[in-house]
Formats: C-alpha cells, structure tokens, sequence
C-alpha cells in the first residue's frame, strides 16, 4: 500500500476513535489505542514500516497529539459558544 493510502487510513482511523474530549489523557489507555491501531492496520493490509513511516516512527507520541488537538479544538469550540 502506498504511503499517502497509509496516511488516508490513519486519518480515517483517528477521525473514527479520537472523538471524545480528555478520554485518552491516560498513557494506559492510549497504549491500548495504539495497539488496536496497529492491528486494525494489518487487517487493512498497512504494515506497520508504512505506521511508522506515516507517524514519524512514534505511532503512540502521534496519537497522543491528535487527541490533543481534537481536545484544544472542542474546548475552543464550547468556548466560543458561552461567548
């Protein structure tokens, strides 16, 4: 699979499962992610050189800062509403 294939199911993924605000600010629970992840992507023929080549060697690292931008995103949001 291509790499750019690799990256569309990646956001694909994260779009998916990163939706709930602070719900993966615990190491463990991202751990967790990750490895689903990564077992999604086999079963989706990505192996996981293409994972690694897409995050930048840290799948973990990468999805932590998704959910950190979908956080900043969703408060900045609610926040704009109480305005």
């Amino acid at each position: 699979m291509a790499k750019r294939d690799a990256e569309d199911w990646l956001e694909n993924w994260v779009n998916r499962f990163i939706q709930v605000p602070e719900f993966h600010q615990d190491k463990h629970a991202m751990i967790r992610e990750a490895a689903q992840c990564r077992t999604d992507a086999k079963a989706a023929g990505i192996a996981d050189e293409q994972l690694e080549e897409v995050t930048e060697g840290d799948l973990l690292r990468y999805l932590f800062d998704r959910q950190n931008e979908f956080d900043s995103a969703y408060y900045r949001d609610k926040m704009a509403e109480s305005d």
